[in-house]
């Protein structure tokens, strides 16, 4: 009962997404369930994220900070194993000397992230066991709530996760989302697909997918493509 009303939780912050005609739709908490135990709520997930992408969002969803296999062929359902949705897993640093660096080996997949089939590219996820390498982000209205790092009076705050690594990702689709124009989600994920730096095993891999997205690429390719 808990995992059905959490998830009809988000299914309805998607509907509302939609009906505010948002560009980039984050999903950062990763609703986990058995598909068996719960018959039906796949396909309501996945004519959710339907809805969303027919209406020109981009969905980003985090891999998970598990250690698990994200199988869209799984009886384990996520969010990264629904239609449309870009899937992040995360980096971290072996080592950093600072908050400004220098960082070791900061292109290392992170062992906590979820990894395998549904991975589309990766993020930086940052690491509790290394000082100094956790995700840096700026506080904003929309970020605050009680008992949360982000109080009114904050500017930035920092943490660990695939959450942060897809927040980045969300972060790169709005500013492509801004040159190429709305209502392209496929050719926004077709270019942070196609501009992430390889990482791993060349090509796609289950561990970085495409590899780890690059901003400034990404957004050049855009902006040669507008004109």
């Amino acid at each position: 009962t808990m995992r059905q009303n959490c998830l009809s939780v988000y299914l309805a912050a998607i509907h509302e997404a939609i009906e505010r005609d948002a560009d980039v739709i984050h999903l950062s908490f990763p609703v986990e369930f058995n598909a068996t135990q719960f018959p039906g709520a796949v396909e309501r997930i996945n004519r959710a994220m339907h809805d969303a992408h027919r209406s020109g969002a981009v969905i980003v969803a985090a891999a998970g900070n598990t250690g698990a296999v994200v199988d869209p062929d799984s009886t384990q359902f996520r969010f990264c194993n629904a239609h449309h949705v870009l899937c992040v897993s995360g980096t971290a640093p072996t080592a950093a000397a600072g908050d400004e660096g220098p960082w070791e080996e900061p292109d290392t997949f992170w062992p906590m992230s979820n990894f395998g089939p549904a991975i589309d590219v990766a993020g930086p996820a940052g690491t509790m066991s290394v000082p100094h390498s956790q995700v840096w982000l700026l506080c904003s209205r929309h970020a605050t709530a009680p008992g949360r790092p982000c109080t009114e009076s904050d500017a930035i705050w920092s943490s660990t996760g695939t959450s942060f690594a897809a927040a980045a990702t969300s972060g790169l689709a709005a500013q492509l989302v801004a040159i190429v124009g709305p209502d392209k989600p496929a050719k926004v994920v077709g270019i942070i697909r196609g501009t992430a730096e390889d990482l791993g095993a060349p090509g796609w891999d289950e561990f970085y997918g495409e590899g780890f997205i690059d901003v400034g690429a990404a957004v050049d390719l855009a902006a040669k493509q507008v004109k």
